[in-house]
């Protein structure tokens, strides 16, 4: 197959991870790399969600 698209790195199908903490509603940065907790309000990584943007 010649001619084809390719992804570029971080991207999969137009759609973009990235993570937001449900405690301060800050957004972190891209889910492959998740940090220990929020470095704005401190909250744990379990207040991290990974949200999809388009």
């Amino acid at each position: 197959m010649t001619g084809g698209y390719s992804i570029p790195p971080g991207r999969s199908h137009g759609r973009e991870l990235y993570l937001r903490c449900r405690a301060c509603a800050e957004e972190i940065g891209p889910v492959f790399r998740v940090p220990a907790k929020c470095p704005k309000c401190q909250a744990p990584k379990s207040e991290l969600a990974k949200v999809e943007r388009r």
